[in-house]
């Protein structure tokens, strides 16, 4: 593991594996790893046969039933040190001098264990598969992610070099576990080109965001054509008045809403584009998905010199917070120490509304977990913004500043 997701380098891998021992390692990750724990549990119980007689022949008239539960302590102590601790010490440090060291004794612990644990894997897969469970799961996600923990916490001078590689990895293995719904922009943030009005109303709207590409509609999103890339127009030489918009149509890609991250992305990859339309089980559109939004996921909020932030959380004076609506709960809780007791709503205004049942009106006001709060700003859809004040700072019959 440390090998593989610290140094990043092919051609140290192929290197590795021109030897015949370590090739068999590398290759056969699975093989390897159950090698190891069941010589580990083999280690177990030879020390516990081989303490057992000791500590008969030092302490004489000792029982023996009493005998074997200390060798049994005895050996576990021994097994976490000289198995465990100062062996994964070496690896973390030296993954290579210790793959290479290793790669002897593991190999002849396969030739004997592995007639040995076929029929015992044969066994587990039947027992897995009666109980509903994946008789071929092997490494997931979990072991990946301690091994990355491991090494962002070793510290050191090397930590610094590769602490922006490791977290951009430690982000990419989350893709697997999202779909497209978890990172789509909402429609109801979607600017779209309108053919209902006029071009030069769109084009206005094009200037005012910034924005390079947008959906192509006839009325709303729902009744969405293709898409125009702002280039394509700027390239004609046209002005508003001789402008056809649909001779500038594109063709534009719909994902279904559950469709994993991974395979959206594959296909923007694939066919050279940076935007698509997400369409619900009915055909209707539920936002867009953008190669940038999913890139964030992966390294981070993604800004240039043209980008305005507005800052999630504001101190207003008065003991008020000014609060997006879009703001992440935990971000709400690091700011006024508290933690909602919620699983089923991600944002701040999505916490707003599930607490009320139904899109509050502005200036709306309720109490969540120790929060006065109340609605400043709002559409047919969401919370846009809302001021927050912790209880223990609003005196008695004292409304919130205007």
């Amino acid at each position: 593991m440390k090998l593989r997701f610290s140094h990043f380098n092919q051609d140290l891998v192929e290197q590795l594996k021109s030897k015949v021992l370590l090739r068999r390692i590398l290759e056969n990750p699975v093989m390897t790893i159950g090698v190891l724990r069941m010589a580990i549990t083999g280690c177990i119980v030879a020390y516990v046969w081989l303490v057992s007689p000791i500590l008969l022949f030092i302490f004489d008239g000792l029982n023996l039933y009493l005998a074997n539960i200390i060798a049994f302590f005895i050996a576990l102590m021994i097994q976490a040190f000289l198995g465990e601790f100062v062996p994964r010490g070496l690896g973390l440090q030296y993954p290579l001098q210790t793959l290479r060291v290793g790669a002897i004794p593991t190999t002849l612990a396969s030739f004997f264990l592995l007639p040995v644990m076929r029929p015992l894997n044969f066994f587990t897969g039947g027992l897995l598969r009666a109980f509903g469970a994946d008789e071929h799961a092997t490494v997931d996600s979990l072991d990946v992610e301690e091994q990355i923990d491991i090494m962002e916490s070793e510290g050191g001078e090397e930590l610094g070099a590769h602490s922006v590689a490791q977290k951009i990895l430690k982000n990419a293995l989350t893709l697997r576990e999202l779909d497209v719904s978890d990172v789509l922009l909402p429609r109801n943030q979607v600017q779209y080109f309108d053919l209902f009005d006029s071009v030069s109303e769109n084009l206005k709207m094009a200037r005012m965001t910034g924005h390079t590409r947008f959906p192509l509609c006839e009325g709303d999103l729902d009744n969405c054509i293709g898409l125009i890339h702002i280039k394509d127009i700027f390239r004609s030489g046209l002005n508003s008045k001789g402008l056809d918009l649909r001779k500038f149509n594109r063709e534009i890609l719909r994902f279904k809403e559950d469709m994993p991250v991974e395979d959206a992305l594959e296909q923007l990859m694939q066919q050279k584009k940076h935007m698509g339309l997400v369409v619900d089980e009915f055909g209707g559109t539920q936002g867009v998905l953008t190669l940038e939004r999913i890139l964030e996921v992966i390294v981070g909020e993604i800004q240039d010199e043209f980008d305005v932030e507005e800052a999630n959380i504001k101190k207003i004076g008065n003991g008020d917070y000014a609060i997006m609506g879009l703001t992440p709960l935990h971000e709400v809780e690091e700011c006024f120490d508290i933690e909602f007791e919620t699983d089923e709503v991600s944002t701040f205004g999505g916490l707003i509304t599930s607490e009320l049942g139904e899109i509050p009106q502005k200036g709306q006001q309720l109490i969540v977990d120790d929060l006065n709060i109340r609605v400043t700003e709002v559409d047919e859809t969401r919370v846009i913004k809302a001021l927050a004040r912790p209880l223990e700072d609003t005196p008695e019959k004292e409304d919130f500043s205007d």
